[in-house]
């Protein structure tokens, strides 16, 4: 489930839209990737990038393309 932790971290909004993209498009590994970045501390999550560039920059596009639908 997507949320935004916004008193514990103090990641970039573009950081949880990606990690909300993993939880909801990735699938079992993508997510399980997802769940760790949202609990990592900086020096884990960069050692987690550095990890995984490739599911994280399909993701950070990804990220950069889904609009949030609005309600009418």
């Amino acid at each position: 489930m997507p949320f935004i932790n916004i008193g514990l971290n103090k990641m970039e909004e573009k950081n949880w839209k990606m990690i909300d993209c993993m939880e909801i498009y990735g699938g079992s590994f993508v997510k399980a990737l997802a769940n760790c970045l949202r609990k990592a501390d900086s020096h884990n999550y960069s050692m987690l990038k550095f990890a995984f560039p490739r599911y994280i920059r399909e993701y950070e596009v990804m990220a950069g393309r889904v609009v949030k639908p609005t309600k009418k």
